[in-house]
């Protein structure tokens, strides 16, 4: 009786292994971590983890940050 149980269980186990599917994860939602230097020391360093998305949004605040500063009204006008 077990010899003709078993297969039909790994049928049932093949099938809802199947239907099983992993949720989709955005990439720019996985974490990077980067070391930086700590201002003021000249050894230490910090670990600082964002999302991509968070990076990036860092990095687009800064070039906007960077151009209002070198040319003043660079930030207001539209590409």
């Amino acid at each position: 009786m077990s010899v003709l149980l078993f297969p039909l269980l790994l049928a049932a186990a093949a099938t809802d292994a199947g239907e099983a599917k992993p949720p989709q994860v955005d990439p720019r939602d996985t974490v990077k971590c980067v070391r930086e230097d700590v201002i003021g020391s000249i050894a230490r360093k910090q670990k600082v983890c964002h999302t991509l998305r968070e990076w990036e949004a860092i990095r687009r605040n800064a070039e906007t940050e960077s151009r209002r500063i070198i040319q003043p009204g660079a930030a207001t006008q539209s590409n």
